[in-house]
């Protein structure tokens, strides 16, 4: 409290190394944010060593400290992270969001060198409409975002707005979540709708006890089952202030919110996998549900109330449609039947389709 005053918490710095289960990550994990740090667990069994004189050497170099972020001449949402943290030697700062306007904007970054050396970074950036050329970033934006929120669940307790954002953004961009997996039941009909109105529609998540690997510029990972120990409450696992359940849940949600790569959701094989089961896929930025009813790739922002057009599979149309839009052709790989949204247009492709899409319209198709 004295080295960090009302007011201001980043004149000293908590770090904090948990060793083994027995450990209140609640405690450590909200101390470490609030005081500018970080926090790290060693799991039985692991080297202490190796952990301690890790965490002394990133201590030790302090590149950047006191950063400030500031975008100017845009509309930003959803920064993540949300606070820039401290940079030591050998880190790097990666920072994703989005924006609601094109146009050109400005980015200032600020921090102190040494110390208190004042140290200042300006770089212009051009918004596009569209990037075509970044279609990993919404899936990355996501996996960082949900991390926050469910460190949110975990430090601050369970909120139905909160939990429901989760669901929502797991779904849309195929990211493994402990709720997911339990909620999908509840969640069925709306998004069956949404994706459809096909009964035989269903969300792809990994049962209870699968583990989805999670790479991230902190390093970490999903280990196995970190939430399959409360499979009636999927915010029963993230509750834990204490135990392995709450260890594995701080690493995860850590991975996710430093990730450098987009996290990665299990498949199956397509069409080939057991009636009814689940199977999901993830191409060029894009997340596709496989309906086994009606054996069709559905795209997540497919919406069911919106108009689409009809395309023939490898007909005529459809290499027309390619040939002018190259970006198109590596989503209707995705399979022989597909619903796919494209700005705010529609396709339905299918083999023998009576097509409503004329070789006129295929211009003005994505607009």
């Amino acid at each position: 409290a004295a080295a960090n005053p009302s007011g201001d918490a980043r004149h000293g710095r908590l770090f904090l190394l948990g060793v083994g289960y027995d450990v209140n990550t609640r405690l450590l994990d909200t101390l470490a944010e609030q005081n500018g740090g970080v926090s790290g667990y060693v799991r039985p069994g692991e080297d202490l060593e190796i952990a301690i004189s890790s965490l002394v050497d990133k201590i030790g170099h302090p590149v950047l400290t006191d950063l400030k972020l500031d975008v100017t001449g845009a509309r930003i949402a959803d920064l993540q992270p949300v606070h820039p943290p401290d940079l030591f030697r050998g880190d790097q700062l990666l920072v994703v969001g989005r924006y609601l306007d094109p146009g050109d904007a400005q980015v200032d970054l600020a921090g102190k060198f040494d110390g208190s050396d004042a140290r200042s970074f300006h770089w212009p950036l051009k918004l596009p409409e569209r990037e075509r050329g970044n279609d990993f970033l919404p899936r990355l934006w996501a996996t960082r975002q949900i991390g926050y929120l469910l460190d949110q669940i975990r430090l601050n307790g369970e909120t139905e707005e909160t939990k429901q954002e989760v669901v929502r953004l797991a779904l849309k961009f195929g990211v493994v979540t402990p709720y997911t997996s339990y909620l999908v039941q509840e969640e069925e009909p709306r998004l069956a709708q949404q994706l459809g109105g096909m009964p035989g529609w269903r969300a792809a998540t990994a049962p209870p006890g699968a583990g989805g690997g999670y790479g991230g510029g902190q390093g970490g990972s999903f280990r196995r089952g970190w939430w399959g120990e409360a499979r009636d409450s999927a915010g029963a696992g993230l509750a834990a202030p204490s135990g392995a359940a709450a260890v594995e849940a701080s690493k995860a949600t850590q991975a996710m919110r430093g990730a450098g790569v987009a996290a990665a959701m299990p498949s199956a094989p397509g069409a080939s996998g057991a009636p009814g089961e689940a199977t999901v896929k993830t191409l060029a930025g894009k997340v596709f549900y496989y309906d086994a009813a009606s054996d069709t790739w559905i795209d997540s922002d497919y919406q069911a109330d919106a108009k689409e057009y009809d395309v023939e599979y490898l007909g005529n149309v459809y290499f027309a449609l390619i040939a002018r839009r190259p970006d198109i052709a590596r989503w209707l790989a995705v399979g022989e039947k597909v619903k796919l949204r494209v700005g705010k247009s529609q396709l339905f492709v299918a083999p023998h389709a009576t097509e409503t899409l004329s070789e006129d319209m295929i211009d003005a198709f994505g607009s």
